[in-house]
């Protein structure tokens, strides 16, 4: 079956001052440095919001309210926190749109419970955002149970919390494999023109 494409190299030249990185598994992640760069309409309210509450460092995770955001993101969002002494990272929230196309609930369950095939590469992704201080922006090939869904795009942004804890808010939006483009708009809830503006090979 012949598969949506994007060009990434589009959705480079499209930013400027964007340097995204090859990562392990045909993913690619960058470093947003201002809220400018961000490369995908939809994740700029959380990435004008993150910029926005920056004091010197990563902000309070009390800073964030969900209402800041529009509605129609909720969905595609991610609340994750770090508990316990090993830190282990745990889903607060996980958006109806992520677990229809997971095929599983991820609400107030650890990371490592999940029977996520890529759980390893999101704890390197949540500890690369953590490392830099700042949004990373990340598109990878889907590898989950959904037959209709090409690619993922991850906004992820740091917080937080008391006692040297974190708090990571992030966003989520899915790709179709061509043809399939009605599947994934009945479940996804969609945000109209979320991906409009993403680039096609």
């Amino acid at each position: 079956m012949a598969e949506r494409a994007i060009d990434l190299q589009a959705l480079l030249e499209s930013v400027p001052g964007l340097v995204l990185m090859e990562g392990v598994f045909g993913s690619h992640h960058a470093v947003l440095t201002s809220p400018e760069q961000c490369p995908i309409p939809a994740f700029s309210p959380l990435v004008k919001l993150w910029f926005s509450q920056v004091r010197g460092g990563v902000p309070d995770f009390a800073k964030f309210d969900v209402l800041d955001i529009p509605p129609a993101l909720w969905s595609h969002l991610i609340l994750l926190k770090t508990v316990g002494p090993k830190r282990r990272f745990f889903y607060e929230l996980v958006g109806d749109a992520i677990e229809k196309h997971n095929g599983f609930p991820g609400n107030k369950r650890f990371l490592s419970d999940l029977p996520l095939k890529n759980k390893t590469l999101m704890a390197r992704e949540f500890v690369r955002t953590l490392r830099c201080g700042r949004p990373v922006f990340s598109t990878g090939a889907y590898i989950g149970q959904a037959d209709y869904v090409r690619r993922v795009y991850r906004l992820i942004a740091p917080y937080a919390l008391p006692d040297n804890r974190h708090a990571f808010v992030a966003l989520a939006f899915f790709t179709p494999i061509a043809g399939q483009e009605k599947r994934l708009e009945d479940a996804t809830f969609a945000v109209p023109d979320a991906l409009a503006n993403l680039p096609v090979a």
